[in-house]
């Protein structure tokens, strides 16, 4: 939960300059719907069983909505720095 909430504050930072904080709310909403609802489709077709629980689905949402945006956005990490775009491939 530590990791998805330093994302979030890191993402949502510059999503929210890009998109207007406005956006972000709904934006972060949907994402948690969607990816409950994909663990719902995929554990039904793939036969796992276990519970959807906490907000990875809306973090992403975020994370995908600033790289599509802004694929070019430099960010740096701790010891490298490197475009949005590849970030999100590796995520």
């Amino acid at each position: 939960i530590l990791f998805n909430m330093i994302w979030l504050y890191s993402m949502g930072r510059i999503a929210g300059d890009l998109l207007g904080d406005r956006r972000m709310l709904s934006l972060y909403v949907l994402g948690g719907i969607f990816g409950a609802l994909t663990f719902v489709v995929f554990s039904q077709f793939f036969g796992f069983h276990g519970y959807s629980l906490g907000a990875s689905g809306a973090v992403l949402a975020i994370t995908v909505a600033a790289g599509v945006v802004a694929p070019e956005y430099r960010i740096s990490l701790i010891f490298f720095e490197t475009k949005l775009k590849f970030l999100i491939l590796l995520v």
